[in-house]
Formats: C-alpha cells, structure tokens, sequence
C-alpha cells in the first residue's frame, strides 16, 4: 500500500522512524517531504513553498492512504498545513488513519479511522487486529 504522513514538520524525524517501519512491512512511502532538505517552511522563500505545496499535493494525490498524526490538547502546535493535507485526503475519499487524539470535527468523521499509538496502525496495516472506529450518532 502507498501511504503518505501527515504530521507537523517538527516531527520530521519521527516520521522517518515510522517510514522505514512501513517500508519493512512492505509499504510504499508516499510522502517525500519527511525525506527532503530539512528546512522548516519559515526559511524557505514563497517559490520554494509553492513548489512544496505541490509537490506534496502530488504525494498525497497518489497514495492509497494517510496516516494522519495529531497532537495532544492543549499543544502549542494547532496550526500548519497537516490540516490542509488531512482535509485534501478525506475530500479525495482517501483511507485516513488518526493516530492520536481528535483535534477538530473532521477527525470525527466516519471514513477516519481512529488508532492512538503506531503500534496500533501497524497491527491495523497487518490486518491483525482493528482499530477503534468512530462512528457518527
């Protein structure tokens, strides 16, 4: 399965640990961007940016999954453009995976579903066991 990851860029590296895991268990890595300059996005000029935008688009547009990783309430890091990606995924009714607590209504919908370590993704990957799936009342 090609999957991409979503996450704030300051976890860069944690999602590298996560990509090289998937990749052992036979998946295709998706999202370029973890694997890229390092720069954060406030020292890259508006070109740059553009070109990650769509570069990362591109990514996203092409996987077969998403694993969307949140932060804890009450964290610092509200923003960014992990909202953006995530909401892209679930318009192109891509397979969306939270890991971690919900953060705003979208991570309530039906079609995320919900894991809250990797750990727990990657047993849901190997189709040993299911994750917690939110449903809407």
């Amino acid at each position: 399965m090609r999957i991409y990851l979503i996450s704030r860029h300051g976890r860069r590296a944690e999602m590298q640990t996560y990509a090289h895991e998937l990749e052992e268990m036979g998946h295709e890595i998706a999202s370029s961007w973890i694997f890229g300059d390092g720069r954060d996005d406030c020292e890259c000029g508006s070109a740059e940016l553009e070109r990650r935008a769509l570069q990362n688009m591109s990514d996203l547009r092409r996987s077969d999954c998403c694993l969307a990783f949140s932060e804890p309430p009450g964290s610092p890091y509200d923003r960014g453009g992990r909202h953006t990606e995530m909401g892209a995924a679930l318009a192109w009714s891509k397979r969306c995976i939270l890991v971690g607590p919900p953060e705003n209504v979208f991570h309530h919908a039906r079609q995320v579903e919900l894991c809250y370590t990797f750990e727990e993704v990657k047993r849901r990957l190997g189709d040993s066991q299911k994750c917690r799936k939110r449903r809407l009342t």
